[in-house]
């Protein structure tokens, strides 16, 4: 996704400029009942040498303001996702129309994590919100489903827009997100399963058997 310092578009603008949308197919999992949820996953890799608008590896770049560090609430990539009349807004649905953050930096991240140079031309994984409380090896942003009486149609479509300009404490917008590569993107219906019956097929094994000496 490229955002050129020629007409650079503003983060203010941004809603007005969608990137592209996408739609969740698996119909079978969206309605799987009170276990179903959307996941969205993905590496976030952005730099701002706009003259060179590809991936770039790290190790072949040298950072000149590397210790700069990204504000966190800046770091996230901007989505709309609709289903039928409702709208995700972060943490519930909503009638209203509203836009959404995808992180990829977390809140409480330390100031070293959050420098430009641990960050930029780097695989960033978004910021995983799923819990193993409801059966899943799955990580990304999770999204429940929508209330049971809430009248839905059709598939949700999840929109993403122009890369927002990250903000430098201290320095401003030193290093916009000229060039924004997602990597592994995607946004998916899955059905969780809180028994652990092995259901999602994971590595992981759940067990009640614990060393006495431990409990």
């Amino acid at each position: 996704m490229i955002n050129p310092d020629t007409n650079h578009i503003s983060n203010s603008d941004a809603e007005n400029y969608p990137y592209f949308e996408t739609v969740v197919s698996d119909s079978n999992a969206l309605f799987g009942g009170k276990n179903a949820y959307l996941i969205i996953s993905g590496t976030y890799i952005f730099h701002s040498y706009t003259e060179d608008p590809y991936p770039i590896p790290d190790n072949e770049v040298d950072i000149s303001e590397g210790r700069y560090k990204i504000d966190a609430s800046t770091a996230y990539l901007l989505a709309k996702l609709q289903w039928g009349s409702l709208y995700w807004n972060g943490t519930s649905w909503q009638s209203a129309q509203t836009t959404f953050k995808i992180p990829f930096v977390a809140s409480g991240a330390s100031g070293d994590d959050r420098r430009a140079d641990h960050l930029m031309f780097k695989d960033n994984k978004f910021v995983n919100t799923v819990s193993w409380r409801i059966g899943t090896s799955e990580t990304g942003q999770l999204i429940t489903m929508p209330d049971s009486t809430a009248a839905i149609s059709g598939l949700p479509k999840l929109t993403v827009y122009k890369p927002i300009d990250p903000t430098w404490e201290g320095h401003g917008q030193h290093y916009k997100a000229n060039c924004v590569f997602l990597k592994d993107f995607s946004i998916k219906a899955i059905v969780g399963d809180p028994t652990f019956s092995n259901v999602n097929d994971t590595n992981t094994k759940y067990s009640l058997a614990i060393d006495e000496g431990y409990i």
